[in-house]
């Protein structure tokens, strides 16, 4: 069981590589209940939807 925070939640993802499946599913999944991600922009030129 989740506790609920007192003010929003927000999730910093710093990442670097190649598309996660699981990652995906799981920043959907917290989205979804409300949680803020927070996604750094790359700087490789790489395209960030692939």
């Amino acid at each position: 069981q989740l506790i609920q925070p007192s003010g929003p939640l927000v999730v910093l993802l710093p990442l670097a590589g190649g598309y996660s499946r699981v990652l995906n599913a799981a920043c959907q999944h917290l989205a979804r209940t409300g949680v803020v991600l927070v996604a750094a922009a790359g700087n490789f030129r790489d395209d960030a939807c692939r």
